[in-house]
This record gives structure tokens, C-alpha cells and sequence, in this order.
């Protein structure tokens, strides 16, 4: 199932395309309805009642949609943990309106790590924060302790979005790629 405005969206887009190019209705909508999971797109892990959902959204724009489509489905009330970062060597300007983005529309957050690469992780960290009002967040610069603390200091109902790296499985750090999976690290864990 595709979860979020935006999905809804690109089934609108994928329905007019696929209705251009000659497909029939009913052909178009069971293809929309078996689209399998995005890995790494709104991608929901289940650890009881506590959710975990791994998203690629590395811009401010989209880091605002996954935040909006999970207030959206939020029908309990659950607390909302935002952990990201931002990439290094990559637009400077986007940092702080992704901090004031992520303290804004969550009940707590934790800036970390995301592919420093060139950059002083730290450094990047505050820039994140120049953008930040709210005093609602915290910072750890390794990405695995600050995916941990989320899911072990947070109780059972609660929405944590991790992300930044979606997909990605690698952690760059000085041109170095080391195997790093935030949906593996969300799983150990959540203890699944």
C-alpha cells in the first residue's frame, strides 16, 4: 500500500500517462493497487505499536511531506521522533530549513550524521541548528547511536521517522563508503 499525499500524486501521474498511452482503466488501476513497497520510500517497520518509517526525503520540501502524510495517519496520537541529517559537500542552504522543518512538525527530534563526506559531521550538525527555535531536539552525531536512542528512549506509541538515506546502504565519510543500512540498524533494534 502507498502511503502519503505525494503517492497519491504519483498514481495520479502514473494513471495519466498509462491512460495516454492507450491502457485501459482497469489495467491501470490494478497496476496502481500491486505497485510494491519503494525500499527506503515511506518504507513502515513495525516493532509492536512503536513504528519505525524509513524515508529518503533529504530536501526540505520532502522531509515536509513524509511529516505531513505521518500526522496525517496519525489516528492515535502517537508522539512523533524525526532523526536526519544532512549530506555533506552538498546545498548549505538547505540546512537550517530542515531543522526548523523537523523541530516544527515533530514532538522530538535528533540531528545526526547523513554522508558527511568532505565536511565535519558537527560542523554540519550546526547548521541544522541555525535554522532551530524550538528547543525539542537533541543531537548525536553517529547515526546508529542516534537511530538506537530513538527507538530505545521512545515509548511503545510512537512514529520515528528516520531519514535522509532511504535506500542508500553505505555511510560516506572522507571518499570512504562503509556498509550502512538505517533500515538494518531500525530492525536491530526493534529487535526483528
Amino acid at each position: 500500500t502507498l502511503i502519503g499525499e505525494f503517492n497519491a500524486y504519483n498514481a495520479c501521474a502514473a494513471f495519466a500517462v498509462s491512460k495516454l498511452n492507450g491502457l485501459p482503466d482497469e489495467k491501470i488501476v490494478e497496476g496502481i493497487k500491486t505497485t510494491p513497497q519503494v525500499p527506503g520510500r515511506f518504507e513502515v517497520i513495525s516493532g509492536g505499536i512503536k513504528k519505525v518509517i524509513i524515508d529518503y526525503s533529504h530536501t526540505p520540501d520532502s522531509l515536509k511531506q513524509a511529516l505531513k502524510a505521518i500526522w496525517a495517519l496519525n489516528k492515535n496520537n502517537s508522539k512523533v521522533i524525526t532523526v536526519f541529517g544532512c549530506g555533506g559537500n552538498r546545498d548549505k542552504l538547505k540546512r537550517p530549513e530542515m531543522g526548523r522543518i523537523a523541530t516544527e512538525m515533530s514532538d522530538e527530534v535528533i540531528i545526526t550524521s547523513d554522508n558527511p563526506r568532505d565536511e565535519k559531521p558537527f560542523e554540519i550538525i550546526e547548521e541544522i541548528k541555525k535554522g532551530i527555535s524550538k528547543k525539542n531536539y537533541k543531537a548525536i552525531e553517529n547515526r546508529e547511536e542516534a537511530i538506537k536512542a530513538s527507538i530505545e528512549e521512545s515509548d511503545d506509541n510512537t512514529i520515528i521517522l528516520i531519514a535522509g538515506k532511504g535506500h542508500e546502504d553505505y555511510q560516506e565519510v572522507k571518499g570512504v563508503r562503509t556498509h550502512f543500512s538505517d533500515k538494518e540498524v531500525a530492525e536491530k533494534y526493534l529487535r526483528i
